[in-house]
């Protein structure tokens, strides 16, 4: 009988081992909140995204805008393909160019640069969003790289007219 203890025992114990083994690594990246990550590791890029803030537009029917930087730090060109927004459905990469505003398909970023998206130059639309982006609310935002590899980042909502405009 005390054979049989030992044995329940060890089992137990196995048992318990493997399951922190299995549950570690889950557990790590739950608890990781980095804002770099690999863009791809055929680029072997990362790149480093800040300055993240939704501005809400002065009027009703118009669409809200996304700014943010991004910093290429590895050593190969990354190409920006789409801006995602958590509750958002129709969203678009656009450029001031006079006084409309025109789609692009792709930013590329090379090695080293930073990419600022700011009311004077590139810009995502948000044109259909939900009620859950208010002023104050964190938002994710995800980019998308040619290579389908994406950074989420949650991302302050800002009333229109704000001073981080």
């Amino acid at each position: 009988m005390n054979k049989h203890r030992w044995l329940i025992v060890a089992l137990i114990i196995g048992g318990l081992v493997g399951t922190v083994m299995l549950l570690w690594p889950l557990w790590q990246t739950a608890t990781e909140s980095d804002t770099e990550a690999p863009v791809a590791p055929d680029f072997g890029s990362i790149v480093r995204v800040e300055n993240s803030r939704i501005v809400l537009p002065g009027s009703d029917g118009t669409a809200a805008r996304v700014y943010f930087d991004v910093t290429n730090v590895g050593d190969q060109t990354v190409q920006l393909t789409e801006v995602r927004l958590a509750h958002a459905s129709a969203t678009g990469l656009q450029e001031t160019g006079g006084p409309a505003w025109m789609p692009v398909a792709t930013l590329p970023i090379e090695p080293g640069e930073t990419l600022s998206l700011n009311p004077d130059g590139e810009f995502v639309v948000v044109s259909n969003y939900d009620s859950n982006v208010v002023p104050g609310a964190l938002i994710d935002v995800t980019l998308v790289f040619g290579t389908s590899a994406t950074v989420t980042v949650p991302t302050q909502v800002f009333p229109a007219r704000s001073t981080v405009q």
